[in-house]
């Protein structure tokens, strides 16, 4: 089984976000499932990568915020390590991102940083908080 769809997530001039969402189910217990977005910049007409938005460098410093978006979300203490719950010990930035007014998502599809049961991890990083490593 093969499934499709795309969305328009975000649309305020000048970005525009599409999800590509993909469902593939080959047997075994489950399906391989997940979204994949896209940031278009509709003036200046180009696809948005991370290093369009953030200074060279920005991934070790976008660790720690990603770190604490997470522990935020699922109410994680600080004591408590990351890889007791995911499958990685400190959060890396990635490429699936979603640029809104108000900041960036990463997104992070099943079995990327947690388990599958967990579902497609997405973390919001405001740009109060992105503003030593933005371009």
């Amino acid at each position: 089984t093969t499934d499709n769809d795309m969305k328009v997530v975000y649309n305020t001039w000048p970005l525009l976000v599409i999800e590509k969402y993909g469902y593939d189910f080959t047997g075994g217990a489950h399906g391989n499932w997940g979204a994949r977005y896209q940031t278009l910049d509709l003036a200046k007409k180009k696809a948005l990568t991370p290093e369009d938005i953030f200074r060279p460098g920005y991934k070790e410093k976008l660790s720690p915020l990603l770190d604490k978006a997470f522990r935020e979300k699922f109410h994680l203490a600080e004591e408590e390590t990351l890889d007791q719950i995911l499958l990685v010990k400190t959060i890396p930035a990635n490429d699936n991102i979603i640029v809104t007014g108000k900041g960036v998502c990463f997104s992070y599809t099943p079995y990327e940083i947690g388990p599958y049961a967990m579902g497609q991890i997405t973390l919001f990083v405001p740009f109060t908080e992105l503003k030593a490593i933005l371009k």
